[in-house]
């Protein structure tokens, strides 16, 4: 968990935005909240303490592709094997998103995470 948050903290810049995919993997950042290093989480609808779960809630789909629509950029924070177990419509909102609006622009890995960075448009 530690070396994901680092590599979150040390890929962002202010005013980027973060998405978790799926929405569990934000448990990666609890030592260290995204928001804490300038980052904007994205997709939740609850932090995890006020909602009383280990990973927050999460707006509906329409709600999360509206805040990826605010952003010029975006780390995405990913989990391969756990993205086909935890399959949903906040998931598909999140990367429909990405894939109509944004271009990969980095990908690096950490342990079982892929960090991903997403520009928006059709370049870097």
């Amino acid at each position: 968990m530690a070396a994901v948050s680092r590599a979150v903290r040390q890929t962002a810049a202010p005013g980027d935005g973060v998405l978790f995919l799926p929405g569990s993997r934000r448990v990666w950042t609890l030592g260290r909240e995204p928001a804490a290093y300038g980052v904007y989480d994205l997709a939740p609808a609850a932090a995890p303490h006020p909602s009383h779960t280990l990973y927050g809630t999460e707006l509906p789909p329409a709600g999360i592709r509206n805040r990826i629509l605010r952003v010029s950029r975006i780390i995405v924070v990913r989990e391969p094997a756990r993205e086909r177990r935890e399959a949903n419509g906040r998931e598909e909102a999140k990367e429909t998103a990405l894939r109509d609006h944004f271009t990969r622009c980095e990908r690096s890995t950490v342990s079982s995470a892929r960090i991903e960075v997403y520009e928006r448009g059709d370049h870097c």
